[in-house]
């Protein structure tokens, strides 16, 4: 078992061939501080913020930091059904932060940490990322690998998508 290291997730593949949706732009809320690749949501009027632990809203991507001034122009990468995100896994208790094949198709939560999203595999009540398959960069039983994984489709809140 190796520790891998924790990185940002990033945007790795799309499935059947489908290209990566435009990046869009929206507004940036009061007092963000996220960095490229944390995901966001949209709030009211379109403005985007940084996902908490937890969160069960998405709107994708961010691809850009943000700048920390209200109503900036900011890019988001939409989190389409088709977009496989890859993230490292995190556990409340970091020896049971490992991959599992029981992880495929299973939903799992999402962390925030020092400005990095992980897919918490200990929080299956907050359904967040869907795990697409394991990534070929690690091993299974990896402290910190790496997973595939698509955001759920009951939480992505494209508002020019969503509807009552």
């Amino acid at each position: 078992m190796a520790t891998i290291d924790q990185l940002r997730a990033v945007a790795v593949k799309t499935l059947g061939g489908q290209p990566y949706p435009i990046s869009q732009k929206y507004i940036e809320a009061a007092s963000q501080d996220y960095k490229a690749g944390q995901f966001v949501y949209a709030s009211s009027g379109n403005s985007i913020s940084h996902c908490e632990t937890g969160a069960t809203a998405c709107l994708g991507m961010a691809t850009c930091d943000a700048t920390g001034t209200t109503g900036t122009s900011a890019e988001v990468l939409l989190a389409e059904p088709y977009v496989v995100f890859e993230a490292n896994v995190s556990h409340a208790t970091p020896a049971s932060a490992v991959t599992a094949l029981t992880q495929i198709g299973a939903k799992y939560g999402l962390e925030l940490s020092s400005n990095k999203n992980y897919c918490k595999i200990d929080d299956t009540t907050n359904k967040f990322f869907h795990v697409h398959e394991l990534s070929d960069k690690d091993t299974v039983g990896d402290q910190y690998g790496r997973v595939l994984v698509r955001i759920c489709s009951d939480i992505y809140n494209n508002p020019g998508e969503k509807t009552a």
